[in-house]
């Protein structure tokens, strides 16, 4: 990671390693990072239609969603925010099968949030939402 450019991404799901591993892409679709942990902020939810459509039709997962944000690396602000996630324990989940977008326990569309927390939970995905922004 050269410069700050880089740290500003979208983050998935990559399912092409073993275990819960979450991977960051920056703004020129190079992947960058790979953690089973990340903190992103200022996020905005994104669903690629087109990649979402190809998931329905052939049932073949494909990147297509996640949050898009600036990465967290600056252990202050790291030290700040982590107990304040764990304590939000407000997730939300996408499932191109399910949703066509991003949603909360109560099925509202989640179109963003102050922070974002990829992490796992027994061994699955877990997407943990601070200030989230929802759909008008």
């Amino acid at each position: 990671m050269r410069n700050r450019r880089e740290l500003v991404g979208m983050a998935f799901r990559n399912l092409h390693l073993q275990g819960v591993v979450y991977s960051l892409r920056n703004q020129e679709s190079k992947t960058i990072l790979h953690s089973d942990n990340l903190i992103l902020n200022n996020c905005k939810f994104i669903v690629q239609k087109g990649g979402q459509e190809r998931v329905r039709k052939t049932g073949k997962k494909t990147v297509h969603a996640g949050p898009k944000g600036t990465l967290v690396v600056d252990p202050v602000q790291l030290a700040t925010i982590l107990p304040k996630l764990q304590k939000s324990a407000e997730t939300v989940f996408y499932n191109p099968y399910k949703t066509d977008f991003f949603v909360d326990a109560d099925g509202k569309t989640v179109v963003g949030a102050d922070y974002v927390w990829l992490t796992n939970e027994n061994g699955r995905s877990k997407v943990v939402v601070l200030g989230k922004k929802l759909a008008v």
